[in-house]
């Protein structure tokens, strides 16, 4: 058939002869017609786009379009029928994937777009006549105050939203339009036709709409709390540890704070906050902060509550920051410090916009004057903040924090080998920072006293030996299979050397690219054992003496392979491969389930090292 782009037509004679198969045909009309005219605003203009592309007399009429859309479609799609509409119908849908009329559908869908991007010029337009701002959008200054900071912060988000929007109109939507134009494509992949969008439609039709909570429900829109300085909600980052029965969508009102004065347990939230401090390096150094905060609040202290909490926030963010990279530098103001943390962060949005704008305004009154309204119930709005701080520290991304997270939450939770290979890969990335001391010995706990009260891990150890076999088969015949497809000698994991694998790293990565999905599970059972076995000695030489032979026998009896595995995980990407929908996980976890010991029965525990 002929090439994209080459200005060739399609003589009508090879349809007819076969020598232009439907498909190739197909292909070649939906590749080279022009998308613009696919927006006309009649279907016969529409069909007109494609058959251009055919050896056909001048479309000038109406009648010469359907004359040449029955010419066609009969070739393929014979009809009983003389309405011509239906020759162009038919035309459209089977060979242009297109039913109705684009340009309507564009209409509908540029509607409420046409209407966001008006409000967000309305929002540029009020921010740059601003006078706190003004001059600073204006002349590109600094903003000397916190408020302008802010106002500066949000003006730039506005316009990225609002140049956003003006691509989906300029650009965007005409593929998102030809998409639901194809026949049945809302049925197929949204239901039945009529129904309600949901909100993945939605989010293919406005991909710029950000997806935003609106009293616990997920709902797809402009967040104009992200952008309209003034709509920033205070209660949206305590939404996470209080679940409010009133409206929380506009803030402060009267029924929130009549639920946060009377519907909260104080004493409770406390003792929830203490209990997670404890997991956290560095931050757990301030406990005799926060049980003097505790004593504080309970006897209604509420200045001093409130003067001691207030620091507490920046100094965790200060902590968070090292936490997630240690060569953070923690001077400077409160957003200065949630500025680092927040690209860790995997919900940012829906906590720190409070943190880093709102929260600075009330701390900076409170701090040159030495007073606030309504102290009691704002101390007890920074007791779900302090609850919140603790939310953030779980869910940051930092190899420490996950440690500490494991580590809390004890070997009953180790399910499977990759379980034990996550921790592992943690302690290895984490050993030389300076806050591991600060996790080291809960972690050499869980391993040496808590683990084998519940689990025999020498047991689980010499079971594998025929499983790692079995993967390895599997991984050595694709090896296999790469190393014949380029004429190169015959080899596998189980007869190369190191030396040969780094040799073939291209080869073989290669290979994987194309077909790696077929063993994944096989291979990430292949490298958590790898994992296991190999550092598992090198980290923890004090390890229950029966789990570490139970190793060297393994290592021993297994050594070319894991050697080349070494070799191997160093020199191939394999990606993110990921363990919770691989098939093999549940046989993987009955395996290993089947070492565990009833935590009833200690005196079948082997022996921890003194």
């Amino acid at each position: 058939m002929k090439k994209k782009n080459s200005g060739e037509r399609i003589k009508i004679n090879d349809l007819r002869s076969g020598k232009v198969s439907l498909g190739a045909m197909v292909e070649y009309v939906r590749e080279n017609v022009d998308q613009n005219a696919l927006f006309a605003d009649n279907l016969h203009d529409v069909a007109k786009a494609g058959l251009s592309l055919f050896e056909l007399p001048e479309l000038k009429s109406k009648q010469a379009i359907e004359s040449a859309a029955r010419q066609i479609t009969e070739i393929f799609y014979p009809q009983d029928t003389e309405d011509p509409l239906a020759y162009i119908k038919k035309f459209n849908e089977n060979i242009l994937d297109i039913e109705g009329l684009p340009a309507t559908l564009r209409s509908q869908f540029a509607t409420p777009a046409i209407a966001e991007l008006a409000q967000l010029d309305s929002l540029l337009a009020y921010y740059e006549n601003e006078s706190e701002i003004a001059s600073v959008i204006r002349n590109a200054e600094t903003p000397r105050y916190h408020k302008g900071y802010w106002l500066k912060a949000f003006y730039e988000r506005t316009r990225k939203k609002r140049d956003q929007i003006a691509d989906y109109l300029d650009n965007d939507i005409k593929a998102i339009v030809l998409r639901f134009s194809k026949p049945g494509y809302r049925e197929n992949w949204y239901g039945q036709s009529g129904a309600s969008e949901d909100l993945m439609e939605l989010r293919e039709k406005y991909p710029y709409r950000d997806i935003i909570i609106e009293n616990y429900k997920l709902v797809l829109a402009v967040d104009m709390e992200r952008l309209d300085w003034r709509k920033v909600n205070p209660v949206r980052n305590k939404i996470f540890v209080h679940t409010f029965q009133a409206d929380y969508a506009h803030g402060y009102t009267h029924d929130i704070n009549e639920e946060i004065l009377n519907g909260i347990d104080a004493d409770a939230l406390l003792d929830k906050v203490n209990e997670k401090l404890k997991n956290f390096p560095l931050i757990k150094k301030r406990k005799d902060i926060f049980d003097e905060l505790k004593l504080l609040f309970q006897h209604q202290h509420w200045y001093g509550f409130y003067a001691l909490a207030i620091p507490q926030v920046e100094g965790i963010f200060s902590e968070i920051s090292l936490l997630i990279n240690e060569k953070n530098k923690t001077s400077g103001s409160l957003p200065d410090k949630v500025s680092l943390v927040r690209p860790a962060s995997e919900v940012n949005d829906l906590h720190f916009d409070y943190y880093e704008y709102y929260l600075p305004e009330d701390r900076n009154k409170f701090s040159h004057t030495g007073k606030d309204t309504e102290i009691e119930l704002r101390s007890r709005y920074m007791l779900l903040d302090l609850a919140n701080l603790m939310e953030i520290c779980e869910q940051q991304n930092a190899p420490l924090i996950h440690l500490s997270n494991i580590i809390a939450d004890g070997p009953e939770n180790f399910v499977s080998i990759n379980s034990l290979a996550q921790l592992i890969t943690l302690v290895d990335e984490t050993k030389k920072l300076k806050a591991y001391p600060e996790v080291e010995s809960d972690l050499l706990n869980l391993l040496h006293n808590e683990l084998p009260l519940v689990f025999d891990l020498a047991g689980y150890v010499d079971s594998i030996h025929g499983e790692y076999e079995q993967a390895l088969k599997l991984l050595n015949n694709w090896i296999e299979w790469g190393l014949y497809r380029a004429n190169e000698p015959e080899g596998n994991l189980s007869t190369m050397s190191p030396y040969d694998v780094y040799k073939y790293r291209e080869l073989i990565q290669k290979t994987y690219n194309e077909s790696g999905m077929i063993f994944n599970e096989s291979l990430r059972f292949l490298l958590d054992v790898h994992e296991v076995i190999i550092n598992l000695p090198r980290l923890f030489p004090a390890m229950n003496a029966d789990i570490l032979a139970a190793v060297d026998t393994f290592i021993a009896a297994n050594k070319q392979t894991l050697d080349n595995l070494g070799k191997l995980i160093r020199n191939i990407d394999f990606g993110e491969i990921q363990d919770d929908f691989l098939i093999d996980k549940v046989s993987r976890m009955a395996q290993w389930d089947a070492f565990s010991r009833s935590s009833a029965d200690p005196a079948t525990a082997a022996a921890s090292p003194a």
